[in-house]
Formats: structure tokens, C-alpha cells, sequence
């Protein structure tokens, strides 16, 4: 048994079915990502792996079970993109812009996980109250940011719960015009400028200005990210 400086003693057993349940949600996501929701099923899974069909039951009871995991990684990885894009921007609205682009990116790097997580693409599975409440608990860190953009002046006092909804609500549909090819077809300019085009967009109809000031913002974006070159 191995002990680990971080917490109480793995066993190589616990060890090993840890790196199990990694491989099979690998090859349930890469599965999703190839074929989508319909190429996913316990067999193909079971195939994917390298083993039989019922070994998958002693890590997963279901297809469900799988794709609740699966829920949860999504979840990690856009939180990921979010925090990444906080912490090249700074308080307020340049960075509520900001996670805004990290939301695109996270439907780019990760169309699968994004369609479980937000698109809702097979009927028949239904997210969990734990995969909601993680759900929701991405979204408080949203508002959390546009409660600060609204408190440091950067915004005029509104309801931070209706405007972080109406930004998510934009983003979201953006966001799928661009995963399902639409965006490059019906709107003007490069797919990758839209969305903090249209964050900022909004804000601007709610940022606080001085007196006789009316210059919008500029779509700020770190120039560490691939767009900050382009920053108009």
C-alpha cells in the first residue's frame, strides 16, 4: 500500500481502478467526439477499452452513469478555460468579457462535452442533481464577475442576476451558431471575434459612463490569447 504525502494511503488496487474509470470515460468522450451521442453505448465502450462489456459494469452501472461522469469532466474543463481568462484580464468588464471568450473556447477545444453538458443532444439522458448543481455553481462564478464589473463602477447598478443570465444566453447562442457551421455562413466577421464582440456589445448598453462620455469599450483581449493581436 502506498502512502501519498496529500492524503491517506491508495492501495494498488484503488490505484488501478482509478486509472480504469479514466480510461473508459477517455475513450467514452473520444467515442462522442467522433461518432456523437448515437455511437456511444456499453458495447462500443466495452470495445473502445479492450474488454468485455461486463467489466464495464464494475466501474459504471450504465450508460447514464458514464455520461454523468463525463458531465463533471466537462465541467472542470470549462471552469478551467474560465479561470484561465481571469487571470489574464482584470476585475470588471474587461474580464467579464473575458470568460466570455473562455466559454467560446471551451465549446472549440471540447464540442462533446459542451453538447452534454449544454446542448442537451440525446433525449434520453437526463443530467443528475449533482451534474445540475455543478452546473450551477459554473455559473455563480460567472456572476460572481459581473456582480464585481457592477461594484467597481464598470457597470450601472442592475440586476446582476438578469444581466448574467442574458450574457449566458447570448454566449450560449452564439456559441451554437458556431458549433453547428452556422456562424461562418450568416455572420460578418471571423467566428472567433463574435463572441466578445457581442458580450461587449451588451455591456455596452449598461456601462457606466461620465458625463458627456460615449466612447464604447473596444472588446479588450489579453494579448497573451491568440486574439490579442487582433484587439481592435
Amino acid at each position: 500500500m502506498t502512502t501519498t504525502s496529500s492524503g491517506p494511503a491508495v492501495s494498488p488496487r484503488e490505484r488501478f481502478r482509478e486509472m480504469m474509470r479514466a480510461d473508459i470515460l477517455h475513450a467514452a468522450q473520444d467515442l462522442l467526439r467522433r461518432g456523437g451521442f448515437a455511437a456511444l453505448s456499453m458495447r462500443a465502450l466495452a470495445e473502445a477499452v479492450g474488454v468485455k462489456a461486463p467489466t464495464l459494469y464494475d466501474y459504471f452501472e450504465n450508460k447514464d452513469d458514464v455520461l454523468n461522469a463525463l458531465f463533471f469532466v466537462g465541467i472542470d474543463e470549462a471552469r478551467a478555460h474560465f479561470d484561465r481568462m481571469a487571470a489574464l484580464t482584470p476585475p470588471g468588464a474587461a474580464r467579464v468579457i473575458g470568460i466570455g471568450l473562455g466559454y467560446y473556447d471551451f465549446a472549440q477545444a471540447h464540442p462533446e462535452l459542451f453538447q452534454l453538458i449544454f446542448g442537451r443532444v440525446d433525449p434520453s439522458y437526463v443530467p443528475g442533481d449533482d451534474q445540475m448543481e455543478a452546473g450551477h455553481q459554473l455559473f455563480l462564478g460567472f456572476r460572481a464577475e459581473v456582480a464585481d464589473a457592477i461594484a467597481s463602477g464598470d457597470l450601472e447598478p442592475t440586476d446582476v442576476d438578469q444581466l448574467t443570465m442574458t450574457l449566458w444566453a447570448a454566449l450560449h447562442g452564439v456559441v451554437c451558431l458556431e458549433v453547428a457551421g452556422f456562424q461562418e455562413k450568416c455572420l460578418p466577421g471571423p467566428p472567433r471575434d463574435m463572441s466578445v464582440r457581442m458580450v461587449a456589445s451588451i455591456l455596452n448598453g449598461v456601462r457606466r459612463r461620465a458625463q458627456g462620455e460615449e466612447r464604447p469599450f473596444s472588446c479588450p483581449i489579453p494579448p497573451a490569447h491568440p486574439l490579442g493581436a487582433r484587439t481592435p
